[in-house]
């Protein structure tokens, strides 16, 4: 179970629910750029891989307004 849903669940989360994959079907250091909602405003939405989330990475509007932080 090599999936990006198993091993970051709260990451997987966040993913859009109309990307093409199920997170079951991304690895968690896929390249490949997925949308995401955020969980403080879901206007929000952006691109970005999977391999980025897991880095830490969260809403780009968020870091800028300082309204999100990283956990």
């Amino acid at each position: 179970m090599d999936s990006l849903g198993y091993h970051y669940p709260e990451v997987a989360a966040e993913r859009n629910p109309h990307n093409e994959l199920s997170p079951w079907h991304i690895r968690p250091n896929d390249g490949r750029h997925v949308e995401w909602i955020c969980p403080g405003n879901p206007t929000h939405r952006w691109s970005a891989t999977p391999v980025s989330r897991v880095s830490g990475s969260t809403c780009p509007e968020c870091q800028v307004t300082g309204s999100l932080t990283s956990s």
